[in-house]
């Protein structure tokens, strides 16, 4: 277990914490990894904080992950991530306020975060504001829009979009796409 002030157990690792402490976010991060491989989330908690205040996306993002997994609210952390350009947290950010957890449920604040992943280039946001956009949820149904996001979710390599992106084609010319939602393990 990695302790706040003990030497951590690796090479070189003992210049992390005076780096973090001189505000070096991914030395902070790393010490963060070091008290994950350790199972210590606490320490990893205390480290991601730290790089989140210095503005690492990542860290921010990683912490909120913490928050949900252990039942807290994880919106401030999902927005930090994604205000610093994290992608992911963006679509995290989403999920809360499509679900209403420790946010009002906002399917039109949700629709924006995706279609924002989506537009940062990540390719699960597509997929989600592509279901909400082909589903109604809590929006006007629109399959055209739906099937112009599940393209470019697709376009990014995210294979559930492939897959819906295919069905919406229908057969035979949504084939290929299906196969691909396959490939990707998708359940399609």
């Amino acid at each position: 277990m990695l302790l706040l002030g003990a030497a951590p157990p690796c090479v070189g690792c003992d210049e992390l914490p005076p780096r973090c402490s001189n505000g070096d976010a991914s030395a902070c991060a790393s010490l963060a990894k070091l008290a994950i491989d350790n199972m210590d989330e606490s320490i990893a908690s205390k480290w991601w904080e730290k790089a989140c205040a210095l503005q690492d996306a990542t860290s921010c993002l990683n912490r909120g992950v913490l928050a949900v997994q252990a039942g807290a609210d994880a919106s401030g952390w999902f927005r930090q991530s994604c205000d610093l350009g994290s992608a992911n947290g963006c679509l995290l950010l989403g999920d809360l306020f499509r679900e209403g957890r420790s946010v009002a449920t906002d399917p039109n604040r949700a629709l924006g975060l995706y279609r924002k992943s989506c537009d940062m280039g990540w390719g699960a946001g597509c997929y989600a504001a592509g279901v909400m956009s082909e589903e109604g949820r809590g929006i006007p149904a629109n399959t055209a829009i739906a099937q112009q996001l599940y393209e470019k979710g697709c376009t990014l390599g995210d294979a559930a979009s492939c897959g819906l992106q295919g069905a919406l084609m229908g057969m035979p010319s949504g084939k290929a796409l299906l196969e691909q939602g396959c490939k990707g393990n998708d359940g399609y």
